[in-house]
């Protein structure tokens, strides 16, 4: 069974190299993300890759926040999401 995974950013430079990588990767199974709007629609996945320009990220960890899930996230942007200092206790 493959992990879904979701890259908020695939159709950008790193975002793309990464799903084109991942596209036939063994374990890991890149899912596409609702249109705007519909963030998350469905049930959160078990890992969510960041890949969005600067300042982007905010609103998709927001909607992770709300649904009170806690996947597996990696930020391959240069956005400093989880930096302690711009982070708030759950």
């Amino acid at each position: 069974m493959r992990t879904e995974i979701v890259i908020i950013g695939s159709r950008g430079y790193v975002g793309g190299e990464l799903k084109r990588r991942l596209e036939n990767h063994a374990v890991l199974n890149p899912v596409n993300l609702n249109p705007r709007g519909k963030i998350f629609a469905r049930e959160v996945p078990e890992v969510v890759i960041f890949a969005l320009p600067d300042g982007l990220s905010d609103g998709y960890v927001q909607a992770i926040k709300n649904k009170n899930e806690d996947p597996v996230t990696i930020d391959a942007s240069s956005n400093p999401l989880f930096d302690p200092e711009r982070s708030e206790e759950p």
